[in-house]
């Protein structure tokens, strides 16, 4: 019994390793057949791919290499805003002056350099330039795109903009960046990264010299009020000093004391020692005071650093906002379309869909030869 079982589980599984090696060569053999519709499957996938490839949009990207400036590059600037540096120092008690660091922070390369990066990658910025591109337009227009509507000129240019990016060169060097700019031709391109490059650190320095005026106006304003407390104070001051006086001369009028007498005691409110003579002669002097630096010398420090600040701002060179590690160069490969992998992308797709449509033939056929056996 158990032989007889045993004999029949082989002849199954005989059988069934016959037939899957039936249909394994008549798939084959269907294939075969087919290779005509699979070759034009193939044929006409790749032509189009062809086709579209040539007529696609191209797109090519300029790109340059820049790291921080170096102190030779802000020279002038560094130059004007330091010659205003002596308003922001501190003079002690003891005559020691300690340089404030308020020109310094603004004359920092690393905060220059980032604000060009972070300018650079402004949405905004992009915008504003290519709106005021003219080879941008000029480009457009040769594109066929209508520049006077306002809805199509926004739209074709907020897709440009998103080819324009700062990425950083390496993970380990954050000094390091790429510029690059996309455009829709190798010329077009260099021209627009160029600009745009000099667009932007022209704002830079713009952006530099504005907040230079806007640091020596606030110093100003400040100086101004220290100024007013100050002279207030030695009015203050000078007119207590008359009163005093005049309350002296009084005194020794009254007690006879016309030449100037030494007193053992310093503790006296009124110096009545000096004599009426020399306190009437003091109490004129007092009241003729016009310059309140003799009541007060620091108001003369205070006043030559408001001299200083109304000093006009010169500007001179252009301010560079970083250093080339590679220039801009013109772009030697497009970045799209990417012809040969289209071409094979598409090739092997019309491969997939020659070798389905004759494997869905060959089923259909198969199904209905056996509904016939049937």
């Amino acid at each position: 019994m158990t032989t007889t079982t045993q004999s029949e589980s082989a002849s199954s599984i005989g059988s069934q390793s016959a037939r899957d090696d039936i249909d394994l060569r008549d798939l084959i053999l269907a294939l075969w057949r087919g290779k005509v519709i699979i070759a034009m499957f193939v044929m006409v996938s790749f032509l189009t791919s062809v086709i579209y490839a040539f007529n696609a949009q191209q797109w090519w990207s300029s790109k340059a290499i820049v790291t921080l400036p170096n102190v030779t590059s802000i020279i002038s600037f560094a130059s004007t805003a330091k010659q205003y540096q002596s308003a922001f120092d501190i003079y002690k008690v003891n005559g020691d002056v300690e340089s404030g660091e308020e020109i310094d922070d603004l004359l920092e390369l690393e905060k220059i350099y980032e604000r060009f990066i972070r300018i650079f990658n402004s949405k905004e910025n992009k915008l504003e330039f290519l709106r005021e591109s003219s080879l941008v337009k000029k480009e457009f227009k040769t594109l066929g795109i209508d520049v006077d509507s306002e809805d199509v000129f926004d739209t074709k240019i907020n897709s440009w903009g998103a080819g324009i990016s700062a990425k950083a060169l390496d993970k380990n060097d954050e000094n390091s960046y790429t510029l690059s700019f996309q455009a829709t031709s190798p010329e077009v391109s260099f021209d627009l990264l160029v600009k745009y490059i000099n667009y932007t650190n022209e704002k830079v320095s713009s952006l530099l010299y504005r907040d230079l005026k806007s640091l020596l106006r606030i110093k100003r304003n400040e100086l101004d009020k220290k100024l007013l407390a100050r002279e207030e104070v030695a009015r203050n001051t000078l007119s207590l000093e008359i009163l005093k006086s005049q309350y002296a001369y009084e005194i020794s009028k009254k007690s006879g004391i016309e030449k100037p007498i030494q007193i053992l005691s310093n503790d006296e409110i009124f110096a009545i020692d000096l004599g009426a003579e020399v306190l009437s002669k003091k109490i004129v002097i007092l009241k003729s005071v016009d310059d309140l630096t003799v009541i007060d010398p620091s108001l003369s420090v205070l006043e030559n650093k408001i001299k200083t600040l109304d000093e006009p701002i010169e500007k001179t060179e252009e301010i560079s906002s970083f250093n080339y590690l590679e220039k801009p160069i013109r772009p030697l490969n497009r970045d799209e379309p990417n012809r040969i992998r289209i071409a094979l992308l598409s090739s092997i797709l019309g491969l997939v869909l020659g070798i389905g449509t004759v494997l869905t033939r060959y089923s259909i056929k198969l199904a209905s030869s056996r509904e016939k056996c049937v």
